[in-house]
């Protein structure tokens, strides 16, 4: 790390750009602080990188100590931010929270769908409308980020919902609904009705407000 020019190096990014700029793994180097003999903090942050965010999530001290390099300290520190995560953006982790109108769930979204970058969240919920999960889907680019349906029904049926409320964000501030919101809304629809579950809404959050996507 000592190798890259002071503006490249995580922590400096981050002061200088904001977290939305940092890939995982730099998120990752962060974290882990330094590397071990034989491979650097920049190789063992990749190597976490590589493990997708819904296995990484669920994984034990075990499974993470069974990884190269991996040692109790560096463990207990993933593991202990994992679960802050967790207990900071999980709706289940405060106040249950009944859905009967879009304006309930802004509140859920706004410190979410921020940043820089172009970010797609789900919010499941069950037959009564109580939110059962949120995760993000997706972060794309500052104009665009791509989902797949199977991957919103997927986290959808681990969390036995029927319903899901689909939002993303346009950094550039503009509410404007485009050509592509509406296909993959459309297509979405198609692939939840498939296996029986419900498409409830898909909102474009802004600073400056909130739009339907129809």
């Amino acid at each position: 790390m000592k190798d890259k020019p002071l503006h490249l190096r995580p922590r400096e990014k981050l002061f200088d750009r904001g977290l939305d700029s940092l890939h995982n793994h730099e998120l990752f180097s962060i974290l882990l602080g330094f590397g071990i003999k034989g491979r650097s903090v920049e190789e063992l942050s990749k190597s976490l990188a590589q493990v997708s965010p819904q296995v990484m999530k669920r994984m034990t001290s075990r499974e993470l100590l069974s990884m190269p390099g991996l040692g109790r300290a560096k463990v207990a520190t993933v593991l202990a931010a994992i679960e802050l995560g967790k207990r900071f953006f999980s709706p289940k982790s405060e106040v249950e929270v009944k859905v009967e109108k879009t304006e309930d769930v802004l509140p859920l979204l706004r410190g979410i769908l921020t940043g820089r970058q172009e970010k797609i969240v789900a919010i499941y919920l069950s037959a009564s409308h109580m939110v059962l999960d949120t995760q993000v889907i997706a972060i794309g680019t500052s104009t665009m980020c791509i989902a797949h349906p199977r991957d919103i029904l997927w986290h959808g049926i681990v969390a036995g919902a029927v319903g899901v409320i689909i939002a993303h964000n346009h950094p550039s501030g503009s509410l404007e609904v485009s050509e592509a919101d509406r296909q993959f809304t459309r297509r979405l629809d198609e692939a939840c009705d498939l296996v029986g579950f419900a498409l409830l809404d898909h909102l474009i959050i802004t600073k400056q407000g909130w739009a339907r996507v129809e």
